[in-house]
């Protein structure tokens, strides 16, 4: 079996103790009462994780949207006018 440059990637990034939210900062979420949160994608750049953030909120336009940086919320699609 042939690794693929991603798994070799993934695989460095464990060795030096680092994980998928250090190259990928930015997570969009949907949120559902029953089900709690669900991530919808990830990004490296915050243009990237609007543009998915957008998508989301025009996909699924009755359920609450956030993009966030870690912990932070950036973008919450109840109080994005």
């Amino acid at each position: 079996m042939v690794a693929s440059d991603t798994d070799r990637a993934g695989e460095e990034r464990r060795r030096e103790g680092r994980d998928e939210s250090d190259a990928l900062p930015f997570t969009v979420e949907i949120v559902d009462r029953a089900a709690g949160e669900r991530v919808l994608g990830r990004a490296a750049s915050a243009s990237l994780a609007r543009a998915i953030f957008s998508a989301a909120s025009t996909e699924y336009p009755q359920a609450r949207v956030l993009l966030k940086r870690g912990s932070e919320t950036i973008l919450d699609s109840d109080t994005a006018g």
